[in-house]
């Protein structure tokens, strides 16, 4: 799972395993082992990519699947509402009632 987290990230953001290896101050050989699960890198590796690509640790490993929009708008929200339902409802409100939505929003997640 790693491996191809990894690469997905990676290509994601144009670069090739020997771009990516210099950034971090890793071997292309590294990279190379990582993305295809030859070995698993250290916990400290793991933050620089997680820092690097600008995601959690928990998200590299596994632990942490939403990161797609595709896959964030398909999640059920509530009573076999989709997260893409409840953003088409909100999008039909007018203007006044969005902000006042929101303000509604803020105030049940403080």
């Amino acid at each position: 799972m790693f491996g191809k987290i990894l690469k997905d990230l990676r290509t994601r953001n144009n670069l090739s395993q020997k771009d990516l290896a210099k950034a971090l101050y890793l071997s292309n050989s590294s990279i190379s082992h990582y993305e295809n699960n030859r070995c698993m890198p250290s916990r400290e590796t793991v933050e620089a990519f997680a820092n690097f690509f600008n995601v959690s640790t928990d998200y590299l490993l596994g632990s942490n699947r939403i990161y797609d929009l595709e896959e964030l708008m398909q999640q059920e929200y509530c009573s076999d509402v989709s997260v893409y339902e409840l953003v088409q409802k909100c999008l039909l409100v007018n203007s006044q009632d969005r902000t006042s939505l929101l303000i509604i929003l803020n105030a049940l997640t403080k």
